[in-house]
């Protein structure tokens, strides 16, 4: 004896069931130094990274400048900073943070003291008239909001002491400024 079988379900036409991709495609998280935030970060994901500022060496510092970063999987970036080496230095994290915002967990290797200090007081509450006459305020900003929405631990490294990153990004801002003073 055989038991029947319930018909089946016919199967629904392509047509019927096929969404353009442009209805149910999520846009791109809109983000920069004077946007807020959006997505969501990928679980337990992490990455790290190295940055470095350059300025003029012959103006203290001023001047034309150049930042650069470079990430543990191979990415990098540089480009021009119109400010001080100080702001250089925090466009260079501002600008590594940007590029991995998708990270939950992003290590920052950086050899500036003074840019992780004014993280720091920034992070506190202590804003200081001092970045915005710097021209670094906005980059402060930025860090300050990804920082609300991710984990970003800074490492202070030393200088021009062998840290593969921290030369690659180093090398970076140095090019960066020299294409810079060029134009």
């Amino acid at each position: 004896m055989t038991i029947p079988r319930p018909p089946a379900a016919p199967l629904p036409s392509i047509a019927s069931t096929y969404v353009p991709r442009t209805r149910w495609a999520r846009p791109e998280p809109a983000v920069g130094p004077d946007q807020p935030i959006a997505g969501r970060p990928i679980p337990r994901l992490s990455i790290t990274v190295a940055t470095d500022g350059s300025g003029e060496p012959d103006q203290g510092g001023y001047g034309r400048g150049g930042y650069g970063w470079v990430s543990s999987i191979g990415g990098q970036g540089s480009g021009p900073a119109s400010e001080s080496s100080f702001g250089a230095e925090l466009r260079a994290i501002a600008k590594a943070l940007e590029a991995h915002a998708l990270y939950e967990r992003i290590t920052v290797f950086c050899d500036c003291k003074e840019a992780l200090q004014a993280i720091r007081m920034y992070q506190s509450g202590e804003r200081r008239n001092a970045w915005v006459k710097r021209g670094a305020d906005a980059e402060m900003a930025y860090i300050d909001a990804f920082m609300s929405e991710r984990t970003v631990v800074f490492v202070r490294v030393k200088g021009h002491s062998g840290d593969p990153l921290n030369e690659r990004a180093d090398r970076l801002a140095r090019q960066a400024r020299k294409a810079a003073a060029q134009r």
